[in-house]
């Protein structure tokens, strides 16, 4: 291929692929032709921020061009992508945790569900740690709460509150958990993790759902091309019994950013979702 650059004809010679220790996967293409026009070339893409080399060897100048992968439109991409599965603590309200959900269902009646029986807990649980005792116990029918001190907002004692080991022992090791502070348990998240580099030509722009979405691990492989070997070692969903009514097993978009080094043309992009029981009526679910 020929080229007239300011009045001087420039041939490149050939091109072909390499692994450049700086830019990765690239195309190099050399250049010959007069000195002049070799130089003003050479001047063009290193003030791009590529790589140039020029040589003149008895007459015969020749000018060396690396071009990172994407520069060239005849040469696709190829992107450098690292997948991670990482596992991390975090922690959530005690009234969040599925042994609690499990031992409310279990005390649900006829006529009352495990959404009642915690309603009544907490209702009874921070009126007791407020220093205000409940005339009646029972999930159904009218609840009261009377102030045992009027000049104290003090927490009430198990006994004071109406907490007993006799009467329900899980009620009142959840009240004494609320007066030492706990108030929280840990529990592990498990996260995806994409990092890849890519040219600035093929990298795509971030994205801001109106309304967040959330992924299946089926449409999550198709949606962003997750390889299958990384999809066996993701955890499967946990049985119906630990599934909170209105969610669904499914993966949130954490994460999603952009690190662009200009000298080289390339972008770092790093994507994570995050693994859990996703509220369906607050988020989109995709399956």
């Amino acid at each position: 291929m020929s080229q007239v650059l300011q009045g001087g004809t420039l041939t490149r010679v050939y091109s072909d692929l390499v692994l450049d220790p700086k830019y990765g996967p690239s195309t190099r293409e050399v250049w010959r032709g007069q000195r002049s026009s070799l130089l003003a070339l050479s001047a063009t893409y290193s003030s791009l921020g590529f790589r140039v080399d020029y040589s003149d060897n008895e007459g015969a100048a020749q000018l060396t061009v690396t071009l990172p992968q994407g520069n060239d439109p005849s040469v696709s991409e190829t992107p450098a992508d690292t997948w991670e599965v990482i596992t991390e603590s975090d922690q959530q309200s005690v009234w969040q945790n599925k042994r609690v959900f499990d031992a409310a269902r279990s005390r649900a009646g006829a006529t009352f569900t495990a959404d009642d029986v915690i309603a009544n807990w907490r209702r009874r649980i921070a009126n007791a740690l407020a220093g205000k005792a409940t005339t009646n116990s029972a999930i159904e029918g009218p609840t009261e709460f009377v102030e045992l001190n009027e000049n104290s907002r003090e927490p009430l004692t198990p006994h004071e509150a109406g907490f007993s080991l006799n009467e329900d022992a899980f009620l009142y090791r959840l009240y004494v958990k609320f007066l030492r502070g706990e108030e929280q348990f840990e529990f592990r998240r498990v996260s995806l993790r994409l990092s890849r580099v890519v040219t600035a030509n093929y990298a795509g722009r971030a994205v801001l759902d109106p309304i967040e979405k959330v992924y299946t691990t089926v449409k999550l492989q198709s949606t962003f091309s997750v390889p299958a070997s990384v999809i066996a070692r993701l955890p499967a969903n946990p049985p119906a019994n630990l599934t909170p009514t209105a969610t669904a097993w499914s993966w949130k978009l954490r994460q999603d950013g952009y690190q662009i080094l200009l000298s080289t043309n390339k972008v770092q992009e790093t994507k994570d979702w995050i693994f859990g029981a996703w509220d369906t009526d607050l988020y989109e679910l995709v399956q």
